[in-house]
């Protein structure tokens, strides 16, 4: 039923105060308008008795029977509000409000032409009606003469009803689509204010925020439309399309997942899933999205070598070399006959990468090599044969590699950020740190060369150029979550807050899927308070805080090696851990016969 439960004492009572209406003879108008006034105003206990009373006394008139219609369609029963018009227009067929109503249902329900039909008739039955405006300004809107649904949609607003939420509504849709969004954001606001519950007003006012860069104002809007509509997977897309200008990459991954639990096998989403979901680090998702396109689409050549890239960044590279294998194939099969296809730069750089993380450093080596020979240009094979050439003793030859790269390219900040890498393993810190700061110059957006940045100057114990870093990093938005966390943390630590420097990580670690990398990074963060407290604040090791801070740190970096990190050489030589040589436990988790030089 539509009646809600009221306390029977309050509507006994209003029943008898309206008793004088109860006679047949009695206009309704009065008591339709003082019901329309509570409900806009929100007192809903009286609005509520009103309308019992009518449905109860006079539930057969006409007038009574468009307002349950119109109850019907707030509450979103559009079927029971049809078939209540249509009895309503079988016993009066002349009954304008009830094809009013009816329009703006069939409106709703997008059945345009039925509902300019219902407009084109009440018209032609009473073209002087009180509502014949407001019916002309819907039936232009719906035909897209916004001028003409302007200019008699004002009119009535200004000579029947200044108080009806529609109407401004469908005005501030035909400013909108006339490419006119701040009046249209003008009449979206005062429909608001007027009718919070018709839905559709805060999707246009999403739209009309969003075409003055007003995002987070439509941002807001989306999230009530949707709260409403939660199945209207279209303007949950545009919603995700807003969250992606925002950079707000985990509320984008929640609606796609929203999304694909209505229509799980929708292409583009599972593509947005795949992307997103890697940027966040969350690879499992990831993956589970990359599963899905190659099922609608086994021969999609580039989802085979993105999945090779992603079980790379998952610690899984035996079955990157797999996926690798396959993507090869598959190309194969697609090479004309006759022709055998010839590999790329790109395609050779990923084997050599897969490979030195298995430690085959020989075949990491060839394959890199190979890869220059087509392009001698390709910076990135530049700086895979550096590291490979590093893990091999050959630092030298790994740091002529980088100033070949940075010869080809000098606005390469991971040339940079490589070169820095290597120096600070042979202890050359102010080298290091020039080298971080030329990737900041050239790539000051990048949350890597910042955090490198932030690094070196701690380990340089320059804790006054190390603050503003970290506060300029803390404060980015759209950036992986780990990333802030490390900055917030680390910037409390070096404060000395140092319980608010906990919580921050125990909320990343309870807020976040904890894969092998953001368990790593943890590991990292917990060791750089540790080393903190130690050099800038003079604890000693048998400090309770410092053994704690150490204590998390080693037992994340255990759970980051259980969970399939295999990278020995990056953590004996990742300065963030410099401070847990002297931990026995450090060198039992990262194996004791160990394939690299000491740091």
């Amino acid at each position: 039923m539509l009646r809600g439960r009221v306390e029977w004492v309050v509507l006994g009572y209003l029943i008898t105060t309206l008793s004088l209406w109860s006679k047949p003879q009695t206009a309704l108008d009065p008591l339709l308008r003082r019901y329309e006034q509570l409900r806009r105003q929100g007192d809903r206990v009286a609005a509520e008795a009103i309308f019992c009373y009518l449905q109860l006394h006079h539930g057969h008139d006409p007038q009574v029977q468009v307002l349950l219609a119109r109850e019907a369609m707030r509450l979103g029963q559009w079927d029971y509000a049809l078939a209540l018009l249509a009895d309503t227009l079988r016993l009066d067929d002349r009954c304008i409000p009830a094809r009013m109503a009816r329009a703006e249902l069939l409106r709703r329900m997008n059945r345009l032409s039925e509902a300019m039909q219902d407009l084109e008739v009440a018209l032609r039955q009473a073209p002087q009606h009180d509502l014949a405006e407001r019916m002309l300004g819907l039936l232009r809107l719906m035909q897209g003469q916004w001028d003409a649904a302007i200019l008699h949609l004002t009119r009535y607003i200004n000579s029947a009803d200044d108080q009806d939420g529609d109407v401004y509504c469908w005005r501030g849709l035909a400013w909108l689509r006339s490419n006119r969004p701040a009046a249209a954001e003008v009449d979206f606001a005062r429909a608001s204010e007027l009718a919070p519950d018709v839905s559709e007003v805060w999707l246009y006012r999403a739209q009309a925020a969003e075409n003055q860069g007003k995002l987070e104002v439509a941002a807001q809007a989306y999230a009530r439309y949707l709260a409403a509509n939660p199945q209207d997977t279209e303007a949950r897309l545009a919603y995700v399309r807003l969250l992606q200008k925002l950079r707000r990459p985990g509320d984008v991954l929640r609606e796609l997942r929203t999304v694909l639990e209505l229509q799980p096998g929708r292409r583009e989403v599972l593509e947005l899933t795949f992307q997103t979901a890697r940027q966040l680090g969350q690879y499992h998702l990831a993956l589970e999205a990359l599963e899905q396109i190659l099922q609608l689409d086994p021969d999609h050549l580039g989802m085979w070598f993105q999945k090779a890239l992603l079980l790379q960044n998952m610690s899984r590279p035996q079955e990157a070399l797999a996926a690798l294998a396959e993507y090869e194939k598959r190309l194969d099969k697609k090479t004309r006959p006759g022709l055998l296809p010839r590999p790329t730069p790109i395609l050779l750089a990923a084997r050599g990468e897969i490979y030195r993380q298995l430690g085959q450093l020989d075949k990491a080596l060839a394959a890199l090599d190979e890869a220059l020979k087509l392009n001698p240009q390709y910076g990135y094979a530049y700086s895979l044969r550096a590291d490979v050439y590093w893990r091999m003793g050959k630092v030298e030859a790994a740091l002529d590699q980088i100033e070949t790269a940075l010869q080809i390219n000098s606005q390469d900040a991971y040339q940079y950020l490589k070169q820095a890498e290597i120096l600070v393993s042979l202890r050359k810190w102010d080298e290091a740190r020039k080298a971080v700061e030329r990737a900041v110059q050239v790539a000051p957006e990048m949350m890597l060369a910042g955090i490198r940045q932030a690094t070196t100057l701690l380990l340089l114990t320059r804790w006054q150029e190390a603050l503003p870093v970290l506060t300029r990093l803390a404060k980015k938005e759209g950036q992986h979550p780990a990333d802030v966390f490390y900055a917030q943390a680390i910037l409390a630590g070096l404060q000395g807050y140092w319980d608010e420097a906990e919580r921050s990580l125990e909320q990343f670690a309870s807020e976040t899927p904890l894969n092998h990398i953001n368990t790593y990074n943890l590991a990292c963060t917990w060791s750089l308070l540790a080393y903190i407290r130690l050099r800038k604040f003079g604890a000693l090791n048998s400090d309770a805080q410092v053994r704690e801070y150490k204590r998390r740190a080693l037992d994340f970096l255990e759970k980051a090696f259980q969970l399939g990190y295999r990278d020995r050489w990056h953590t004996v030589h990742d300065p963030d851990f410099f401070c847990l040589h002297n931990e026995a436990r450090f060198w039992h988790i990262v194996g004791k016969d160990r394939p690299f030089t000491e740091p």
